[in-house]
């Protein structure tokens, strides 16, 4: 991809659990989980440097009155 581009990707917890490592430069045998919930949204992006702008956010889970 472009290296502007923007890439969504759907998934299960253990899968984005996996992503996490590999994004961080875990070792994927470490013991380290990263919990998701149902629909949680996970923002990162990748430059020189990496950051992660969103991790489990579930704000559109939220009813309002």
């Amino acid at each position: 991809n472009d290296s502007n581009a923007t890439i969504a990707i759907v998934s299960h917890g253990g899968m984005i659990n996996q992503l996490y490592h590999v994004f961080l430069g875990l070792p994927i045998e470490s013991k380290i989980f990263f919990g998701t919930g149902d629909t949680g949204i996970h923002e990162w992006i990748l430059k020189e440097e990496r950051y992660i702008l969103k991790a489990n956010y579930l704000n559109h889970t939220i009813e309002i009155k």
